[in-house]
């Protein structure tokens, strides 16, 4: 018998070379590569959650410990998260599908900004 070797790795989703924050419906907050080194996020350890109704805005205020109400941002190789599924709840807010957004640095605030009323990278995923 003559076999082909396989040789194309594991797809677990689109790569993005643009920083990328992800919403998963499990109210899991993900970051790319792209997005943790020029946000500065391999610098903390924790995120505290705000946010802006009127605007649909969330602001995530990187923290180097942990504080009150304060969530902590788990890094890897390929992505950081954090658990935002309680903060969701909170406001009523819920993602039915992932959804993608283009993190923000302000410095302004000192926050981190998510647009939840602009995602980005909409459409069908391309196979």
């Amino acid at each position: 018998m003559k076999f082909e070797r396989y040789r194309e790795g594991a797809v677990r989703g689109r790569k993005f070379a643009e920083k990328r924050a992800i919403l998963t419906t499990q109210g899991i907050l993900t970051f790319n590569a792209a997005a943790i080194s020029e946000l500065g996020l391999d610098k903390v350890t924790h995120i505290a959650l705000h946010y802006a109704a009127d605007e649909g805005v969330v602001g995530l205020e990187p923290l180097e410990g942990e504080e009150d109400g304060s969530r902590k941002l788990s890094i890897s190789k390929s992505g950081a998260n954090v658990s935002v599924r309680a903060f969701l709840t909170h406001y009523g807010l819920k993602a039915d599908e992932p959804q993608r957004f283009e993190p923000v640095k302000s410095e302004d605030n000192s926050m981190i900004l998510l647009h939840l009323k602009n995602p980005v990278d909409v459409g069908p995923v391309d196979k």
